[in-house]
């Protein structure tokens, strides 16, 4: 079986100053068309394979095989399961590829094995392999809050089309909170009002933020440098995704999206037009 597994980004993302080793969140999450390709197949030995191909992620210690245990203790399966990962999504970018792969595969297992397990129990096992991975169970657009459990549907409206750039330098979510505590530890505030906003295409740009985007361009000068070089085409909306290093550059002009392309391309690692997924 071969398993489309989607890249996130985050419209909104408001971080609470804490003192735990978690931040309590509120986000939206929207999903779109970039992906990684899974192959997986079933088997009568018993083990657990998975092998990464196009990126450099340890085979044996990994969210997937993180998911296919916690799933194998859950229900003790007796089915060996191999699987083959064609990773696309830039890594420690803030596209939350590892926590899809392994939302994916809890999904797929779930229902090709029969085992039954609900929403909510399928939810838990997916916040104990990390905290993205809850907003990957449901299809679509989702407000997340709390640690990143509790998950809600939600409309949005925005440009389908956006332009992502990520530089060679990832930065990983450690790092990025770490910032986050080093600085101020300002969060902005976010209002119902603001929120009932998010299907208007007029206003959703207005709203957008990070918590994360500013300490992580004020102590990274790659990021920085990118930050800038975005802002100089005046697009609608400029934003880091997550806890970086990729930023999403909105604008409802096509060929302006072309004209960056273009030009970021001889500049940085990773540089595409993506588009938001289509969901009923």
């Amino acid at each position: 079986m071969i398993l489309k597994s989607y890249a996130k980004i985050n419209l909104i993302l408001k971080v609470f100053p804490t003192k735990e080793k978690l931040h309590p969140i509120l986000s939206v999450i929207d999903k779109i068309d970039l992906h990684d390709k899974l192959v997986i197949s079933i088997n009568k030995t018993g083990k657990l394979n998975v092998n990464f191909k196009n990126a450099n992620i340890d085979n044996g210690n990994n969210t997937i095989i993180k998911v296919l245990k916690l799933l194998k203790d859950e229900t003790n399966f007796k089915q060996g399961i191999n699987i083959t990962v064609y990773k696309n999504i830039p890594i420690a970018a803030g596209f939350g590829g590892g926590s899809s792969n392994a939302a994916v595969v809890l999904k797929y297992l779930n229902k090709k094995l029969n085992l039954r397990l609900s929403l909510k129990k399928l939810n838990d096992i997916a916040f104990r392999v990390g905290s993205d991975t809850p907003s990957f169970l449901i299809d679509g657009p989702v407000i997340i809050s709390g640690y990143g459990e509790k998950v809600v549907k939600v409309k949005i409206s925005s440009t389908s089309s956006f332009l992502i750039v990520k530089p060679k330098l990832g930065v990983s979510a450690k790092e990025a909170y770490g910032y986050f505590d080093q600085s101020s530890k300002i969060s902005r505030k976010i209002t119902d009002v603001e929120m009932k906003k998010l299907n208007n295409k007029n206003n959703i740009y207005k709203i957008m933020f990070n918590d994360l985007e500013q300490p992580v361009i004020n102590s990274i000068k790659v990021v920085a440098k990118l930050y800038t070089d975005l802002r100089a085409y005046n697009f609608d909306k400029v934003i880091m995704t997550g806890s970086g290093s990729a930023f999403i550059a909105f604008s409802r002009s096509k060929k302006l999206l072309l004209l960056a392309k273009k030009e970021l391309a001889l500049k940085y690692d990773f540089v595409t037009i993506s588009k938001r997924l289509k969901t009923r």
